[in-house]
């Protein structure tokens, strides 16, 4: 950690974008000039601002662009982590605080998403195979690393009914289960999600017992946390990561078990060797998990809107497949 004690915010905030310049854009270039704008933040309403920079380099002047977030502490870690890697799927992050117990500057390359029409059309089978490498790269690098990662919280059963039954799925679906319009719409739905919801947890806790899946996970890898630039994916926000089953990190990026084969080949060229019915088995355990983790969203929604039913039948399909 570099010294910043008893140093204005503006100076620790320019120091962090110099240091990150000079590691990561070019170790020639100073600032000449700075213009901030704040970005939008998503739902965890992170303080989040972008840096357009004049940089004064031997070749002349030159324009770059960094982003900056207040970070938490196990973010800080993990990213710092995964670029010491040299992940690919990683966008490049540095920081001045690895100790702070709460939330600090991250500096972040500036990854603008681009519209999948663009980027996905064109390939969307090696974008596909793209993700698939990242993610099984960075869960083949840290897998089996219990005792490294002790620091970690954990993705096990307490982890599963807490998310469950306790802050997501639970709350969420008790206030429309009882619906008429609901009932109307996804009565046949309902004895099935409460079916999966109350073995969840059981299905779960055996893939947190094998120990060759266990590895650092992302655990929230919803569509908003992947960017593609320039033609390849990242994976961003890694506000609430788990040491758990990589399979936790599977169903939202590849939401068909089709698609997931990818990764499954991803692991075998990394040397892990699963079964395809192995595979799936467990796939549609997380699958159910992710599907029941994430439904609050699109029932809040549909709750203010009784036609936005797209992506209460999305999570249903997930959960029920």
């Amino acid at each position: 950690m570099d010294n910043t004690t008893n140093v204005s915010p503006h100076d620790v905030l320019t120091h962090l974008l110099q240091t990150t310049i000079t590691r990561y854009i070019s170790a020639e270039a100073q600032i000449e000039q700075i213009t901030s704008s704040p970005i939008t933040p998503g739902l965890s309403g992170t303080r989040i601002q972008r840096h357009h920079f004049t940089l004064k380099t031997p070749q002349g002047p030159k324009q770059a662009s960094l982003v900056t977030k207040e970070a938490g502490l196990l973010e800080r870690r993990i990213l710092t982590i995964l670029n010491e890697q040299a992940q690919q799927a990683i966008p490049f992050s540095h920081t001045l605080d690895l100790t702070t117990d709460g939330p600090a500057l991250l500096c972040l390359q500036d990854i603008s998403p681009q519209p999948k029409s663009a980027s996905e059309h064109a390939s969307p089978s090696n974008l596909l195979m793209q993700k698939a490498q990242g993610l099984a790269t960075i869960h083949a690098t840290n897998r089996s690393q219990r005792g490294a990662f002790s620091w970690l919280p954990r993705a096990d059963r307490s982890y599963v009914t807490t998310y469950i039954q306790q802050r997501f799925w639970r709350p969420a679906w008790e206030r429309v289960v009882h619906d008429p319009a609901f009932i109307q719409l996804f009565g046949a739905e309902i004895p099935q999600v409460e079916a999966a919801a109350a073995t969840i947890a059981d299905e779960m806790d055996t893939l947190y017992q094998e120990d060759n899946t266990l590895t650092l996970v992302h655990a929230d890898l919803n569509p908003s946390n992947v960017i593609v630039y320039e033609n390849a994916p990242y994976f961003i926000d890694w506000e609430l990561p788990r040491y758990g089953s990589f399979y936790l990190d599977l169903p939202h990026l590849f939401p068909a078990l089709e698609q997931a084969e990818y990764y499954r080949q991803a692991l075998e060229e990394a040397e892990i060797r699963i079964l395809p019915e192995d595979f799936a088995v467990r796939y549609r355990i997380a699958a159910r998990f992710v599907g029941l983790r994430y439904l609050w969203l699109p029932l809040k929604a549909w709750q203010a809107d009784h036609t936005r039913t797209t992506w209460v039948r999305h999570y249903l399909s997930m959960i029920i497949q």
